[in-house]
């Protein structure tokens, strides 16, 4: 029976621990020069989404579109946290793309992606997964979510 009910279980679709849960705080270097840190603070009573990338990221790629058509509608502040990236690295693939976020936070070690949702890989590859995370006006986070490529690692 346990089995039965596992072949019908879609792994893209994992149920997530951040839901309902307050947004992780944290205080991160900016990579934009005209700002020092990235903090939720600022963003306290709205909602906005945080995005999980890295320039080394496949799967990042495969997602860029798709953020730049919501930055586009202006609709909810993007952030957007440069996942054990290099801010030179970071700052170039976003040239090269384009760039659909209103701040920048730079997570070096990765422990902020981790509290967000960034977990399908360890280290670095060329094909980790991305994540996002929706806050509400309540400060929580209210979706979280990893794309049909996370499998790729």
């Amino acid at each position: 029976m346990v089995f039965v009910i596992g072949l019908q279980h879609d792994p893209r679709k994992l149920p997530s621990v951040l839901v309902d849960k307050p947004a992780p705080a944290f205080s991160l270097p900016a990579l934009s020069e005209g700002q020092t840190v990235v903090t939720p603070d600022a963003l306290k009573g709205k909602v906005w989404l945080m995005n999980v990338f890295a320039s080394w990221c496949g799967a990042c790629v495969a997602e860029h579109p798709l953020l730049l058509a919501i930055a586009a509608k202006n609709a909810v502040p993007l952030v957007g946290l440069a996942y054990k990236d290099e801010p030179a690295d970071t700052r170039e693939w976003l040239a090269q793309r384009g760039n659909p976020y209103t701040q920048i936070a730079i997570d070096r070690n990765g422990l902020v992606g981790i509290d967000y949702g960034s977990t399908a890989c360890r280290r670095p590859s060329s094909s980790t997964a991305p994540a996002s995370s929706v806050t509400n006006r309540s400060d929580r986070s209210t979706r979280h979510s990893l794309p049909s490529t996370w499998h790729r690692c």
